[in-house]
C-alpha cells in the first residue's frame, strides 16, 4: 500500500454570480426559400417567408405515385418533393403524428440549461414532443404551442442537454393543428471565466504560399503524401483525380476550385458533393473542445454550399450549417465551434440547388481555427448526483497535488459531513473554460472499488463522468505512465455510506416469446421485444449481458434480428449489431458499457419476411468485475430474478406492452394489432390457401377462407 501526500478539497456547486446570456442559435426562417435541413419524410412548407406543416395531413416523396395531390415543394437545396395525401390506417384514421427538424447544425455543451425562443402561430394549442441534441443524445420533453391567430413568442426552458458539439431540434406534433413558424433562437446563461489565450492551429490558411507537397491527396480514407494531414484546404471535382480529394488550387492569394459538371451517371442527392471544398485541420479534434473558425469566402457567382463535419475529407460525420455566397468576399465566424470527436475537415458540398450542372469558381481565404491555451495537469470537479440541482464547477476545480515519494498525483473530493459528500466525478488534464475542462477528461476501465490496492487504467475521452461506488469524501490517486507501467488511478473512500458487498449473478428463467408477424413491406422494428435493466446506465458501467435464444420451429431456419440501444422501449439511441436466430438454442454473452442514459436492449424481430415464432430465455445483466465474475457474483444486478417486468414487446407496429401485461387475444384479430378492422381482413384474403395459422382462422373451423372474413365483419 502506497503512502500518499493528500491534499483535501471541498467542492461547492454553483452558477457564478456574474452570469451573462449568450445566444448560441438563431435563424430567421424567411431567409431560406424552402425547407433547409435534412426531410425525414414528412417537408413543412414555405409560403412567405413562413414555415409551415400544413397540419401533418401530407406525406411527401421525391417521386410521384398515385396519391400525389399534384403539387409540389422545394426544398433550399433544391430538391423537388411531392405532396401525397395521407392514407388511412387498419382503423380508417389519418395519422396525424409527424416530424420536422426546427434547428440544425448549432453547438450545445452537455449539462448545460438552454431557452429557446420561437416566434410561432397555431390554429390549435397542440403539445409537442421536442428532442433537442443529436442522435441517441438528446434531450426529449413535451412543449406547448398556444393557439394564436397571429405570431406570438412561446418560451421553451431545456435542462441538461446531453449533446456536446452539434446539436439539432425536432418537433414531433401528433395533431392537425396547422403550425407556423417564422423565428427561433437558443440561448443560455453563461457564468464568468477566466480570459483565454488564443492559438491559431492552421497553417499558410491565407494561402500566401504554394503548397510544399501539391501532390498530396485524401484516397481511401487517409491522407496520402508526406505533410498531407497539414494541409489546410482541399477540393474535389468530379472527374478530376479520380474523384479524390487533393490540395486546394492557390492563386492570387486565396483557395480555389471550380466546379465539373456532374453527367447523369450520378442520381438523387449524390449530385450535390462530387464537386467538394474542405476546410482542414491539422490533428482530429476533440468531441467538445472550445474552437474559434473564420475564414473568407465568396464565388464567381451568386451560389450555395452545404456544409458538413468529416473525419478525414470524405468520411462523413455529420450536417451542419450551410453559406450563401455572393461576388463579394464575406467572413465567416464561429466563435464556439464544437466539432465531434475525431474530426478533421469542414466539407461544403459544392453542387447543390442545381449546381450540379455550372461551372463555378468558389473562393476561401484567411482560414483560422483557434483553440485555448489551458493550463495542464490533473483537475478535479464532483457532485451528490442525488441532489437534483447540484452543478459542476469546472472553474474552481481542484488541482492534483504531486507526491514525490509516492510518486503519484492525489486529490480528496467531498467533505467530511454527510451534506458534502459527492458520488461522481470528472477528471480532466486541463482547465481554465468549462468547454476546455469537459473535452480533456478521463474515462476509468473497470470498476471502482475502495481499495487501497486496486489501481485501474485510464484513458483520454472528452465528457467522461466517473461514478464513485457511494456518497462519500473520496481520495482519488494518479500513477501516470512508465515504461513498465500504464498510467492508472486509485480510490480511497476517507468517510461516507457503506461500501456496496458483493451479491450472486441472478439468472431470470422466463421463457419468453414473441410471436412475430410477416413483414408484409413494415419496418424492421414492427415486431420488437426488449430486455430493459432496472435503472438508466450512466455511461460509466462496463455490464455483461448474457441469455439463450432460438426460433420455435421443426425445420432448419435461419432469421437475422438487429439489436439496438434504447433509453425506455421505443426511445431509439443506436445500434448494437445482430444476431443470427436458428431452430436451435444458442448462448449470447457480451460485456459492453450500454452509454449514458441507455436503460433497455431492442431486438427488431422483423428483419425477414417471414414472422418466426422467437424465443429467449434465461437472461442475466450485471455490472462486470471480473474477479467476482469469475465466482458468479457482482456488485450490481440490473434485472430481477423473477417475474417479466424487466421485459418488453411490440408486436405488428402495435402497442408496447410489459411481457407479463399483454391483453388476451381480441377475437376476430386476425393480424395480432389489438383491434378488429379491415386489416384483419387483409390478412386473412393472404393465407387464403397457403400456409395454416391458427390465429388467422378466426372462427376456429380449421380452415382459412371465407367464413374467417364473414366472422371478422360481423365484430368491426
Amino acid at each position: 500500500m502506497k503512502k500518499l501526500f493528500t491534499i483535501v478539497v471541498l467542492l461547492a456547486c454553483f452558477i457564478g454570480a456574474n452570469a451573462e446570456t449568450k445566444t448560441d442559435y438563431s435563424v430567421d426562417y424567411s431567409k431560406y426559400t424552402g425547407f433547409p435541413w435534412f426531410v425525414m419524410g414528412y417537408c413543412p412548407e414555405w409560403v412567405d417567408g413562413i414555415m409551415t406543416d400544413l397540419g401533418g395531413l401530407y406525406e411527401y416523396a421525391t417521386e410521384e405515385n398515385e396519391f400525389s395531390t399534384g403539387e409540389t415543394t422545394t426544398t433550399n437545396n433544391g430538391t423537388v418533393y411531392y405532396r401525397l395525401e395521407k392514407q388511412p390506417g387498419d382503423d380508417g384514421n389519418i395519422g396525424l403524428w409527424h416530424q420536422y427538424f426546427i434547428g440544425d447544425g448549432f453547438s450545445t455543451e452537455s449539462d448545460q440549461d438552454y431557452t429557446v425562443t420561437v416566434l410561432v402561430k397555431s390554429t390549435k394549442e397542440v403539445t409537442c414532443n421536442l428532442q433537442f441534441g443529436n442522435w441517441g443524445n438528446f434531450v426529449e420533453q413535451n412543449v406547448t404551442i398556444p393557439e394564436s391567430s397571429d405570431f406570438e413568442e412561446v418560451v421553451w426552458e431545456v435542462k441538461g442537454c446531453k449533446q456536446n458539439g452539434g446539436s439539432f431540434m425536432v418537433i414531433q406534433p401528433n395533431s392537425d393543428a396547422v403550425i407556423e413558424w417564422k423565428s427561433l433562437t437558443v440561448t443560455h446563461e453563461a457564468g464568468e471565466e477566466q480570459p483565454i489565450t488564443w492559438i491559431n492551429m492552421i497553417k499558410n490558411g491565407d494561402a500566401s504560399a504554394e503548397w510544399a507537397n501539391p501532390d498530396a491527396y485524401v484516397a481511401d480514407g487517409a491522407y496520402q503524401g508526406e505533410g498531407a494531414e497539414e494541409i489546410c484546404a482541399y477540393s474535389k471535382e468530379y472527374g478530376y483525380n479520380d474523384n479524390n480529394p487533393h490540395a486546394a488550387f492557390i492563386k492570387d492569394g486565396a483557395f480555389y476550385t471550380t466546379t465539373a459538371i456532374v453527367d447523369d451517371q450520378v442520381t438523387g442527392d449524390a449530385v450535390q458533393w462530387q464537386n467538394q471544398f474542405w476546410i482542414n485541420f491539422p490533428r482530429a479534434l476533440k468531441e467538445g473542445e472550445a474552437l474559434k473558425l473564420t475564414f473568407k469566402y465568396k464565388a464567381s457567382e451568386n451560389a450555395s454550399a452545404s456544409a458538413q463535419g468529416h473525419g478525414v475529407p470524405g468520411a462523413y460525420m455529420n450536417n451542419l450549417t450551410s453559406l450563401d455566397f455572393t461576388e463579394e468576399w464575406q467572413t465567416y465566424t464561429n466563435e464556439s465551434f464544437s466539432p465531434g470527436a475525431g474530426q478533421h475537415s469542414l466539407a461544403f458540398n459544392l453542387g447543390v440547388n442545381g449546381q450540379d450542372q455550372k461551372e463555378i469558381t468558389f473562393y476561401f481565404d484567411d482560414i483560422t481555427l483557434e483553440y485555448m491555451e489551458l493550463e495542464e495537469g490533473y483537475f478535479a470537479a464532483a457532485i451528490n448526483t442525488d441532489n437534483a440541482e447540484a452543478k459542476y464547477d469546472f472553474t474552481n476545480s481542484i488541482k492534483f497535488e504531486y507526491s514525490d515519494a509516492d510518486a503519484a498525483y492525489v486529490a480528496v473530493v467531498g467533505g467530511e459531513s454527510e451534506d458534502e459528500w459527492v458520488n461522481q466525478v470528472m477528471i480532466a488534464t486541463a482547465r481554465g473554460n468549462d468547454k476546455g475542462f469537459k473535452a480533456n477528461t478521463i474515462k476509468v476501465s473497470g470498476t471502482i472499488v475502495n481499495d487501497p490496492d486496486v489501481w485501474l487504467p485510464y484513458e483520454a475521452a472528452a465528457q467522461s463522468k466517473i461514478a464513485l461506488p457511494v456518497r462519500g469524501q473520496w481520495q482519488i490517486s494518479i500513477s501516470e505512465a512508465t515504461d513498465d507501467e500504464s498510467s492508472q488511478i486509485n480510490f480511497i473512500k476517507l468517510v461516507g455510506d457503506p461500501d456496496l458487498e458483493p451479491v450472486d449473478i441472478i439468472t431470470n428463467e422466463s421463457e419468453l416469446v414473441t410471436n412475430a408477424t410477416d413483414k408484409n413491406g413494415a419496418a424492421d422494428w414492427n415486431n420488437q421485444f426488449w430486455i430493459m435493466a432496472n435503472r438508466a446506465f450512466l455511461g460509466t458501467e462496463q455490464t455483461v449481458l448474457e441469455f439463450q435464444y432460438c426460433i420455435e420451429s421443426d425445420d432448419e431456419v435461419e432469421a437475422k434480428v438487429d439489436l439496438q440501444a434504447h433509453k425506455t422501449p421505443g426511445s431509439y439511441v443506436g445500434n448494437n449489431g445482430s444476431l443470427t436466430f436458428t431452430n436451435q438454442w444458442q448462448d449470447y454473452k457480451e460485456d459492453f458499457n450500454p452509454g449514458a442514459d441507455v436503460q433497455s436492449m431492442a431486438f427488431n424481430m422483423a428483419c425477414e419476411e417471414i414472422g418466426y415464432k422467437y424465443k429467449i430465455r434465461n437472461v442475466k445483466w450485471y455490472l462486470k468485475d471480473e474477479a467476482l465474475n469469475a465466482d458468479d457474483q457482482t456488485y450490481e444486478n440490473f434485472i430481477n430474478a423473477e417475474g417479466q417486468e424487466n421485459f418488453y414487446v411490440k408486436v405488428d407496429g402495435g402497442t408496447t406492452y410489459r411481457y407479463d401485461q399483454q391483453p388476451e387475444g381480441v377475437d376476430g384479430d386476425a393480424n395480432g394489432d389489438g383491434g378488429v378492422d379491415v386489416g384483419d381482413i387483409d390478412t386473412v384474403i393472404e393465407h387464403i390457401g397457403g400456409e395454416y395459422d391458427e390465429k388467422v382462422d378466426v372462427n376456429n373451423d380449421g380452415d382459412i377462407d371465407v367464413g374467417d372474413i364473414d366472422y371478422i365483419i360481423e365484430r368491426i
